[in-house]
């Protein structure tokens, strides 16, 4: 029994060994592990917004189409993709009217763009 754990150990060790002596999948993995976590605490600030504030998806939702209008679009999800649509030859219209209205809401919270 012991040397089939003990086996089951070394063996474990030397891919551990393996992964994180090569620099790039040590990477690898702390991207992978970051975008994860990212992942979660957005499910988790969601859920945390939606608990305080439930009607804050409906109000959101509301904001967004009226944004989108204003841009020129039908709605929120006909402005999907436009950032990076092909540009040459098609008129930058849409995707500079956001890139505006980004950096006029960042000047007025008092971002830097």
């Amino acid at each position: 029994m012991t040397v089939v754990l003990r086996e089951r150990l070394a063996e474990s060790l030397r891919a551990f060994r393996g992964v994180f002596g090569n620099r790039n999948l040590r990477r690898l993995e702390l991207a992978w592990a970051g975008s994860i976590t990212g992942e979660w605490a957005s499910a988790v600030a969601l859920g945390t917004v939606l608990f305080a504030d439930p009607g804050a998806a409906a109000r959101v939702r509301e904001e967004l189409a009226g944004e989108a209008r204003q841009r020129g679009f039908a709605d929120p999800l006909a402005a999907r993709g436009v950032a990076h649509a092909d540009l040459d030859g098609a008129p930058p219209g849409p995707v500079v009217r956001v890139a505006d209205g980004a950096r006029k809401r960042s000047a007025q919270v008092g971002l830097k763009v």
